[in-house]
């Protein structure tokens, strides 16, 4: 990916040559309504190129790595992977990738299935024990996941689980805005019961994590959500095949919208829906 790397007081000064053609930076006069995090910036970020002549954006092509799957079931508390929702976040400090994901710890009827198997059979009809566990790995290729002693699975806590019958379709992101290191790391998630509510929790190292926190919204929630930080930080849910990720009405309605909330700080949130 094409970067440059320029100050902001001297962006009028800059000129640039890609792909055998130039990109004109803005001026700094118009560079000066964009919130400038750091002094590097992409390219296809058209709040400072101002114009192109003989050049494009393309997409490039991706190759899968020879070395997936990355990591497998392999654990007794993780007999199947569905509904996975994993997320990924790179530690500056501890220098390793974190990994967030959801799984199964039960899957009786699955015995002795192949993953094919099981991937041909309907969703309800051998798995349960909805869990969200941890990994973590040096490259982002080779993981490993850590004996936390945080649940208890079969009568041992020598496992990478976080949660087990609790959050469901969590986002986890690292929140560098948040003054406070004990919640440099947030997690966005349905919580399961009556309600499916939207909750966060809070945690200063992703593994240890404080007790669920209510937004005061009123709608169902559902998965998988994720937020993406600016000025305030959005919440958004993914797209499903059957519409939007939130519940406006009963599930028996079958009825989801997809909405957006925007947030200064985590609890006061304002949400906005699509009619």
């Amino acid at each position: 990916m094409n970067v440059v790397r320029f100050h902001r007081l001297s962006l009028a000064a800059f000129s640039l040559l890609l792909c055998m053609g130039h990109a004109r930076l803005c001026s700094a006069a118009e560079a000066a309504n964009v919130e400038f995090q750091n002094d590097r910036h992409l390219l296809l970020d058209s709040r400072i190129v101002k114009s192109t002549e003989n050049a494009a954006l393309k997409i490039g092509t991706v190759e899968k790595s020879k070395a997936n799957p990355l990591f497998v079931e392999d654990k007794p508390w993780e007999p199947y992977y569905d509904n996975g929702y994993p997320d990924v976040v790179y530690d500056d400090k501890e220098k390793i990738y974190k990994c967030w994901y959801d799984l199964f710890t039960d899957a009786p009827s699955a015995t002795g299935m192949t993953l094919e198997e099981m991937q041909s059979k309907k969703f309800p009809d051998f798995i349960g024990g909805y869990a969200t566990a941890y990994a973590t790995s040096k490259d982002g290729i080779h993981w490993e996941k850590p004996e936390l002693g945080l649940v208890e699975f079969k009568g041992s806590k020598k496992n990478n689980l976080l949660w087990v019958d609790g959050p469901i379709g969590v986002g986890v992101f690292r929140d560098l805005h948040d003054p406070d290191p004990a919640r440099r790391y947030k997690a966005v998630f349905r919580t399961s019961g009556a309600e499916d509510s939207l909750s966060y929790k809070v945690s200063a190292d992703g593994v240890h994590w404080s007790e669920s926190i209510p937004y005061n919204l009123k709608m169902r929630a559902d998965t998988h959500n994720n937020v993406l930080g600016s000025n305030t930080w959005e919440i958004c849910n993914n797209h499903s095949r059957n519409g939007e990720r939130v519940w406006t009405s009963g599930r028996a309605d079958r009825e989801r919208r997809f909405c957006r909330m925007d947030s200064r700080q985590n609890g006061d949130a304002a949400s906005s829906c699509p009619t």
